[in-house]
């Protein structure tokens, strides 16, 4: 028998929802999913900027409560202050590509980046042959 997260991508835990009184059936993120937030947005803004933030987070706990809300916790781990509504999330498949936002220093084969939509103190020293 084939184990359940080899079939699913990796996911170790799924949750389905089926909508007794229609005919769609829809999944809701769980607990370690890579997610993206919405960014707020007030009344007659531009709808050609993004939508979404450029940092990825990780569900830590899901609350079953009415409606479901969802505590995030960024890549080093820290936990962000506030619950998520699911409409408020949108899962992200690709949480290991960032994109350079700025080169700060050059030192012969490595350069220190500032990523795209993340605080200073991700900056980190990246080979050149990284960088496309």
């Amino acid at each position: 028998m084939i184990p359940y997260a080899k079939v699913n991508k990796g996911f170790h835990y799924i949750l389905v929802v089926i909508n007794v009184f229609s005919k769609f059936v829809w999944a809701q993120p769980v607990k370690r999913d890579y997610v993206r937030i919405s960014k707020h947005r007030e009344a007659f803004t531009k709808g050609y900027t993004p939508n979404w933030s450029n940092e990825i987070f990780r569900i830590r706990k899901v609350n079953y409560t009415y409606p479901t809300t969802y505590l995030l916790e960024d890549q080093t781990g820290q936990e962000i202050r506030g619950v998520f509504y699911n409409e408020e999330l949108q899962k992200t498949n690709y949480y290991d590509i960032y994109l350079v936002e700025k080169i700060l220093r050059k030192k012969r084969d490595m350069i220190f980046v500032k990523w795209l939509g993340l605080d200073n103190r991700f900056n980190s020293w990246i080979n050149k042959n990284n960088v496309v």
